[in-house]
């Protein structure tokens, strides 16, 4: 075999290697990105989206509609039925009732301002990026994507004392990039699935404590 041909084999082998290469390497970043990418990026959308409305469900007795405008919230949430609501602006958090058109100043007080963004923020910072589990499930004759993460979250409607919270995991379900279900698995006996709903058109008025609304 004549050198020039040599080279040319060496030459072709080369470049062969070079491209399974490329392509491992290519297959890995996009597995990476994967892994964490799909709530991180949804955290992303809600931190730079100003104007954004969140409700998560599980049915008409337990739900919460959360809504956030530049620096204010709306909290509206029932848990067995039973009626919360909050406004959150001016540094404040004001409790209304319904029932007898009051409402409690909470003064100097924000806590729940960023509760959505808070509570799946926290769930990715407590997960390194093993520890997350990637998978496909049809859920109301969706097929969806999801996430699971170690842990509990304040999005789950019941009381926690009695669960072994080390053991919980929590699933994100994505349809297109959108989260469409929360679901909490307790055990293999026990889990909470929530349909999950998102909106960027919110109603300013929420935001405002109604007139006839006396102070506490």
């Amino acid at each position: 075999m004549s050198k020039s041909k040599k080279i040319i084999i060496i030459s072709v082998i080369v470049v062969i290697i070079l491209i399974i290469c490329g392509l491992f390497i290519a297959l890995w970043l996009s597995t990476k990105e994967e892994k964490v990418g799909k709530l991180e990026n949804y955290y992303e959308k809600l931190v730079n989206t100003n104007s954004y409305a969140f409700s998560y469900t599980l049915d008409n007795e337990n739900n919460t509609y959360y809504a956030k405008q530049d620096d204010k919230a709306y909290i509206d949430s029932n848990y067995k039925n039973r009626n919360s609501k909050f406004i959150i602006k001016d540094g404040n958090t004001y409790l209304l009732k319904d029932s007898d058109k009051s409402y409690y100043t909470y003064t100097n007080n924000e806590t729940d301002l960023y509760k959505i963004e808070i509570e799946i923020n926290k769930i990715i910072e407590n997960n390194d990026e093993d520890e997350i589990s990637l998978g496909k499930e049809k859920i109301d004759n969706k097929n969806c994507k999801y996430e699971e993460f170690n842990g509990i979250t304040k999005f789950y409607f019941g009381s926690t004392s009695d669960i072994d919270k080390q053991n919980v995991k929590t699933r994100f379900y994505f349809k297109n990039n959108e989260l469409i279900y929360i679901k909490t698995i307790i055990d293999e006996n026990t889990e909470q699935l929530l349909k999950v709903e998102y909106s960027e058109d919110v109603d300013s008025n929420l935001f405002d404590i109604p007139s006839n609304y006396e102070r506490m």
